[in-house]
């Protein structure tokens, strides 16, 4: 019978650790919040037809960081950023010496990383009215 007080020690720790989780499971871990710099930018529904333009328009990030291209519109679109940049871990694109392009279908998304200061130009295929810029300070 002395195998009895371990045992509920065990289920009173093993109880203890399980409210702690539940209670902290809702506050994601410091980690993730700063490796996870960066902008969303939204393709808007009707952005085809009603010659929209991005939102926002304009990002300022810092080298390193990263835009998430949204598209909510029901059409796929080509996003092409010049110069080059990276596509963020999970994404794929074409990217060539004059720049990156990627079709993003309606409610996908695209991230692209900007490792290097400077301006890049932003435009969709086929809406030449789509122009934006994403300002990289080092």
């Amino acid at each position: 019978m002395h195998v009895a007080a371990p045992v509920a020690a065990g289920l009173v720790a093993g109880a203890a650790f399980i409210a702690v989780f539940a209670i902290r499971a809702d506050e994601p871990p410091i980690y993730r919040i700063a490796s996870m710099k960066g902008q969303a930018i939204t393709i808007p529904e009707g952005a085809s037809a009603a010659e929209a333009n991005f939102e926002p328009a304009t990002a300022s990030i810092e080298a390193g960081d990263f835009v998430l291209w949204e598209n909510k519109e029901v059409v796929a679109v080509n996003i092409v950023i010049e110069p080059a940049c990276e596509p963020s871990q999970g994404y794929s694109a074409n990217v060539t010496s004059s720049g990156t392009e990627k079709l993003v279908g309606p409610g996908e998304s695209f991230g692209c990383t900007f490792d290097k200061a400077g301006e890049y130009r932003v435009h969709t295929e086929p809406w030449p009215w789509m122009l934006g810029t994403v300002s990289v300070s080092p």
